[in-house]
């Protein structure tokens, strides 16, 4: 489940492995001035949430979230992602094991 906190107090709930849910995600994600007002992130699972707040110097983000399946179609994990001017940070968190993984990098210029 993919949290997503913005500037108006209010918190919006998508189960990225629904497809309704996932069109109304990338949907939203698709206008630029959606990105502008999310505060932070979360992802929940199995009784885990993780929260990836906006890092500090990211002034024009980006979000992605996806879900990510094991080749035979079996959950594995849900991402969440803020980029901003070649900056990506990457929260990963794994399906029924409740172990998450934050990755940080930088784009070669």
């Amino acid at each position: 489940m993919l949290y997503v906190a913005v500037r108006q107090g209010r918190v919006l709930c998508f189960d990225l492995r629904d497809p309704g849910d996932a069109r109304r995600w990338g949907s939203l994600a698709a206008g630029d001035s959606f990105h502008r007002d999310v505060r932070s992130v979360s992802l929940s699972s199995d009784g885990a949430r993780v929260d990836l707040p906006l890092p500090a110097g990211f002034r024009s983000p980006r979000y992605s979230a996806e879900v990510v399946r094991s080749r035979d179609g079996e959950l594995v994990a849900e991402q969440v992602s803020v980029e901003d001017r070649g900056e990506e940070v990457r929260l990963t968190l794994y399906a029924r094991t409740r172990r998450f993984r934050v990755d940080v990098s930088r784009r070669a210029s």
